[in-house]
């Protein structure tokens, strides 16, 4: 009974986590949209108007994650593979960090310093190894 007691405390802290990260998602994408926006329209009150559109519905669709994540983190509660369905939502929330953070840099041409290639190739190298490891089957 303990041990399960534990589980389920880890399970809503593991939530917990992946909830703050998919918040600082939804921030940063709004960022991201709205640094693409001048390749779309020059037009300020479109280019309002569509980031107010883009944020409420974004917004909603990051509850439905939320929501969804808690159902697949309890499933892997009794699955006894909690700890592998967070390192795979961990990987993918990386790697949509990564697209985030260096795609609009591209866009415009500003090249990244030798630092920011280095933390960019840790981001989707941790991200690739944190979804690799979670395919494993356990020995």
């Amino acid at each position: 009974m303990r041990k399960l007691n534990f589980q389920i405390i880890l399970c809503y802290i593991l939530w917990l986590i992946t909830t703050t990260f998919t918040f600082y998602l939804l921030l940063l994408f709004r960022g991201f949209y709205l640094k693409i926006m001048p390749f779309i329209t020059k037009n300020i009150l479109v280019i309002n108007f569509v980031d107010k559109l883009l944020f409420i519905v974004f917004a909603v669709l990051a509850l439905g994650i939320i929501m969804g994540v808690e159902n697949y983190y309890r499933k892997g509660l009794f699955r006894n593979n909690l700890l592998q369905r967070f390192l795979y939502i961990t990987g993918i929330e990386i790697f949509i960090l990564f697209i985030f953070q260096y795609l609009p840099p591209s866009l415009y041409g500003v090249f990244p310093n030798n630092f920011q290639v280095l933390m960019g190739i840790l981001k989707l190298g941790a991200a690739i190894f944190l979804i690799y490891i979670s395919q494993r089957k356990p020995l």
